[in-house]
């Protein structure tokens, strides 16, 4: 069963999921809310390096990818 599946590691999360499994249905697995924000322009997915990754792209096995969400900084950011 374990060759079946995939760990990808979503905000340092282990998130157990499909071989043919893109970026953005790990983010779904991991936090609906957090997709949704995604799919809304609130938020942006990177790689552990912080560098912009598409949504649609292929997953691949023990990669760490991270969402942040984007928008205008609150008091404390700045």
């Amino acid at each position: 069963m374990a060759e079946d599946r995939k760990t990808v590691f979503v905000n340092d999360q282990p998130i157990v999921i499909f071989p043919w499994a893109e970026v953005q249905h790990c983010v779904n697995a991991y936090d609906t809310v957090l997709y949704l924000k995604l799919c809304n322009g609130e938020a942006e997915i990177v790689d552990a390096g912080g560098d912009r990754i598409g949504w649609g792209g292929f997953a691949g096995d023990g990669q760490h990818i991270y969402v942040r969400t984007v928008g205008i900084a609150s008091h404390s950011e700045r």
